[in-house]
């Protein structure tokens, strides 16, 4: 997790990096406002991901995570700037904390876990149980029959 929040905030900075502050004037006022635009293209997009790969041991689709979580909180912090709740400082993930594409997520037959695959052996098979390690509820989860006594791995 603290790499994933590690490759998170470097990806804010990449993306803090590339705005370009624009001045724009106030209706019926003699004031301008500064209005951050920044890089949304794909061909910067991919880029970042090439660039976070590079030395990244887990698996491909975290940072695809991270990078669209990257651009969730800086369109936050962009809205929230633009009508005048924030600042322009940068902003940063503090806490920890993972965003798992909806496409991953698969059910085990007891424990109602997602499992979601990593390249680590330090993890049994593979797989990475969010609830037991990242304390994950699922409480819509429907009722699924268990056809063994164990949580399969």
């Amino acid at each position: 997790m603290l790499a994933y929040r590690n490759a998170l905030n470097s990806m804010i900075t990449d993306i803090w990096n590339s705005i370009e502050w624009k001045d724009k004037r106030i209706r019926r006022k003699k004031q301008i406002r500064i209005i951050p635009f920044y890089n949304r293209s794909n061909e910067f997009k991919k880029r970042l991901r090439d660039k976070h790969l590079e030395n990244w041991p887990f698996a491909a689709h975290w940072v695809d995570s991270a990078l669209k979580t990257a651009y969730s909180i800086i369109d936050s912090w962009r809205r929230n700037y633009v009508k005048g709740k924030r600042k322009g400082n940068k902003p940063a993930a503090r806490g920890l904390f993972l965003r798992v594409k909806q496409t991953l997520p698969s059910t085990f037959f007891k424990c109602y876990t997602p499992e979601c695959t990593i390249n680590n052996p330090s993890h049994q098979h593979g797989c990475l149980t969010l609830c037991s390690e990242l304390r994950v509820e699922l409480r819509k989860m429907p009722p699924v029959a268990s056809q063994s006594s164990e949580c399969i791995l």
